[in-house]
């Protein structure tokens, strides 16, 4: 079983803010999956980084891993959705994890697809540090649910209501 989830390190939140920073790089362009990033850290150095690639496929775990190469062993690696652990039409992403023999995996949330949603946790090496490293969840992937809808729906308009409004759905966004 995953141990259980303990209190992020500066370290920790520094990393998960990279790999969410990455996710937000493939917003819209990974559909009919979410856009994920990955952070993949070796004794304090960035060994491997990935998110999503256009049209879904690879995941951005084993993409990151790849890069990563050998330097995985052992590796943190830090992720903002929960790994998948289901066949589609990729293999699990928990497996490349287990086989590259990364010794810890912190998420920013969990997947909630109901083929997954808390399973890829359940792997021994994942663990869940949701609520500090992300501390709005990270809503990107709240659209991928099993209804397969978005959250909610953004009327663009260029008004201080509007802003008000943006700025509560998406905390931290920069408006011009």
């Amino acid at each position: 079983m995953a141990e259980p989830s303990r209190p992020p390190s500066a370290e920790d939140t520094a990393h998960m803010r990279s790999a969410l920073g990455l996710a937000r790089r493939g917003v819209g362009n990974t559909w009919p999956n979410p856009s994920v990033g990955c952070v993949v850290v070796k004794h304090g150095r960035v060994v491997g980084r990935a998110v999503t690639a256009p049209g879904g496929r690879p995941h951005a775990e084993p993409a990151a891993l790849d890069l990563a190469g050998a330097a995985a062993r052992g590796a943190t690696v830090y992720v903002t959705l929960e790994p998948c652990c289901h066949w589609g039409r990729t293999p699990p992403c928990t497996d490349a994890l287990i086989s590259a023999g990364v010794a810890r995996v912190v998420i920013a949330t969990r997947d909630p697809d109901p083929r997954v949603d808390g399973a890829g946790i359940r792997f021994q090496c994942v663990e869940g540090d949701r609520k500090p490293a992300a501390p709005h969840g990270h809503r990107m992937h709240r659209a991928h649910g099993p209804r397969q809808r978005p959250a909610g729906v953004l009327a663009i308009r260029r008004d201080r209501r509007a802003r008000q409004l943006l700025l509560q759905l998406a905390p931290g966004i920069r408006i011009p």
